[in-house]
């Protein structure tokens, strides 16, 4: 468990070593020279890359100095580089440490806040999505405890210290020999530097093993700073290597000759639906943190907190579907869902919203605006957040309502409910022409993190854990509510006569205590399995119809066959990638940014060999056109075949 003797004890030791650090400093501080003499200038200057080292790191609770050699060199070298970029554009060794310093102790900072609220650590694309998380930070509880205070007495005295030294002393020779001379060293360095470490193996051959699929033990692993510029290596996608336009066109009427089709879910009464030119009215929420927690594990609980969602079997399928994320990063799993695409195949940690869409791209408002579907996406926030209002009209929204939009809405904590929510959803269908179908897609947001508001009573509480976990006491008190209003949407819907269809799913699951987890699976986080990593990624989905479907219960299936699946029960003939995203669906029911689950339950990471290797690539191939050869993309393939 978190807190074993060995965890404590690494703490303790730490906690040790920053304040003896500090207390050195302290000394030269106040004993040292009104200005410290150039040879112990030097010396601090030149330590400042492994000072950086040591708060950043001390922050995330690493032992930097258990570090193999070639780790703890590869660490060293990651900030000294950076150090030198700095003292190249300033020419002053004084400043430059300064700057060194205090971007390692805000970094450090941030990656301990955003690991500990989001379960995962901070990566390269999370700058891009700063502006979001700012927009949310006052929501969580912001707790300092000596993994903060120890790091910042070291880096306050440092700085101190620091501030001590004679700065002409350290500033670079003038005649312009010396200037080229010691400039064209550090460049030479630097890019020595980032060529071994982001472009060769020689890293891997050393121990520094990338392990995308689990940051957090990545960046315990490899240091936490020198794991966040290899993830940088990953920011441009790279064209499958059996990438063609014919390859592409190969396999569409490869798909094409093979595909049964039949509609999932079909009974006599919904072909006879499907088939009229009435096409149901769809209606897709994705609710903000929803899920059932019990997919980790058996815990107790006071009482039942999804009883209506449990208690839904006619006219539904339900099952659990598989996202990508975790704790945050919501407009993945809406990328996934509205797109049929999959971030297993984009960069680790990345954001498509906010990277790849920069085009017209094929999604569900897209696919359904021919068949005569007005449609909206509305969101009860902020409409800045993930870069939504550049987004949507590329993916065919014709329309975005954020929370200026609700009037006197009902709030619980500080966003507008889910029953306030689904209101609108209500309001939308009622105002719509008769003639037209409607297709919405809802973003809620009653359930985001952070789950320590003092003025929210929380009525759902855990019987038989040993910890003391209220975070996740409030969050299934907020579940409880929103199967409440859930309800309330689906009870008005049974009394409307137009067929209508409605989904609902999780995007992840909440940013909860990581011992939660630790607790319920027996083991540190660090120590899961793959199996056990994917069952943080498990979130309910279920599809829901006024007219007679099928039942159905589907154990797995990730966020990108979600789109496959709705239009298939919804009767709609399914474009060329979606009929391959379906046959893909019965023999790999999950893939997702952690790896992928076949049918018979194995577990494979994304770089691991297996039976399906030749699958997974055309899949690649397909969404490589769809979402980065826009130039050349086959749009009869992406695009529903009217009849």
């Amino acid at each position: 468990m978190l807190k074993s003797d060995s965890i404590w004890g690494l703490r303790l030791s730490i906690f040790i070593n920053l304040m003896l650090l500090s207390v050195e400093l302290l000394l030269i501080r106040i004993f040292s020279p009104a200005s410290i003499k150039k040879p112990d200038n030097i010396l601090l200057c030149c330590a400042t890359p492994m000072i950086g080292f040591l708060i950043v790191d001390s922050f995330n609770q690493i032992n930097i100095f258990a570090y193999d050699i070639w780790t703890f060199g590869f660490n060293l070298l990651a900030y000294s580089a950076v150090g030198f970029i700095l003292f190249f554009i300033i020419g002053n060794a004084k400043i430059t440490s300064i700057i060194l310093l205090s971007f390692s102790y805000l970094f450090g900072l941030v990656n301990h806040y955003v690991s500990l609220f989001r379960g995962t650590p901070l990566l390269p694309w999370d700058i891009l999505s700063a502006k979001t998380a700012f927009s949310v930070a006052s929501n969580y509880d912001f707790v300092i405890d000596m993994t903060v205070i120890a790091p910042t007495i070291l880096f306050v005295l440092m700085m101190l210290v620091l501030f001590r030294i004679d700065a002409k002393q350290l500033s670079i020779n003038r005649h312009i020999r010396q200037i080229i001379i010691s400039r064209i060293g550090i460049f030479a360095v630097i890019g020595t530097f980032s060529f071994v470490t982001l472009l060769t193996n020689i890293p891997n051959q050393l121990g520094i093993i990338e392990f995308p699929w689990n940051q957090s033990n990545a960046y315990q692993a490899n240091g936490s700073f020198l794991n966040f510029l290899l993830n940088t290596k990953y920011l441009m996608v790279d064209k499958p290597a059996e990438y063609s336009i014919e390859k592409v066109n190969e396999i569409a009427q490869s798909v094409s000759k093979s595909y049964e089709h039949k509609f999932y879910g079909a009974s006599a009464n919904s072909e006879q639906i499907i088939t009229s030119a009435k096409r149901p009215n769809i209606i897709v929420i994705m609710n903000e943190s929803f899920s059932d927690l019990s997919v980790l594990g058996d815990f107790g609980v006071s009482e039942d907190y999804l009883p209506f969602y449990r208690s839904l079997t006619e006219n539904t399928i339900k099952g659990n579907t598989y996202v990508s994320v975790h704790g945050g990063n919501t407009c993945n799993s809406e990328f996934e869902m509205l797109t049929g695409s999959t971030t297993a195949f984009t960069p680790t940690g990345s954001i498509p919203y906010q990277q790849y869409i920069k085009q017209q791209t094929p999604a569900l408002p897209s696919l359904l605006a021919p068949l005569h579907y007005s449609n909206a996406a509305l969101h009860p926030y902020y409409a800045s957040g993930w870069n939504r209002p550049q987004v949507y009209p590329l993916l065919g929204f014709e329309q975005f309502l954020t929370k200026d939009d609700w009037v006197n809405p009902q709030y619980i904590r500080s966003y507008i409910s889910d029953q306030s929510d689904y209101q609108k959803i209500i309001e939308l269908y009622e105002q719509k022409p008769a003639h037209e179908n409607l297709f919405l897609f809802n973003i809620t947001m009653q359930n985001h993190s952070g789950y320590t508001d003092k003025n929210y009573h929380s009525d759902i509480y855990l019987t038989d854990m040993q910890g003391n976990y209220p975070k996740t006491e409030q969050y299934l008190s907020l579940i409880k509510q929103s199967d409440q209003a859930f309800e309330q949407l689906i009870t008005y819907f049974q009394g409307q006569s137009e067929p209508t269809i409605i989904m609902m799913f999780g995007d992840h699951q909440p940013a909860i205590e990581a011992s939660f987890y630790e607790e319920l699976l027996g083991k540190p986080t660090e120590d899961f399995s793959l199996e056990e990593l994917q069952k943080k990624y498990i979130t309910p989905f279920i599809i829901w119809a006024n007219y007679d479907i099928e039942e159905q219960y589907i154990d797995k299936l990730s966020a990108n066959y979600l789109s496959t699946l709705l239009l298939d029960t919804a009767g709609i003939q399914l474009p060329v990638y979606h009929q391959f995203l379906k046959q893909l669906s019965e023999v790999i029911p999950v893939i997702n940014a952690n790896g992928f689950i076949d049918k018979d339950n194995q577990h494979y990471t994304l770089d691991q060999s297996s039976p399906y290797d030749e699958l997974i690539e055309e899949y690649q191939i397909l969404q490589y056109n769809n979402l980065f050869d826009a130039r050349h993309r086959v749009d009869e393939i992406f695009e529903i075949p009217l009849r």
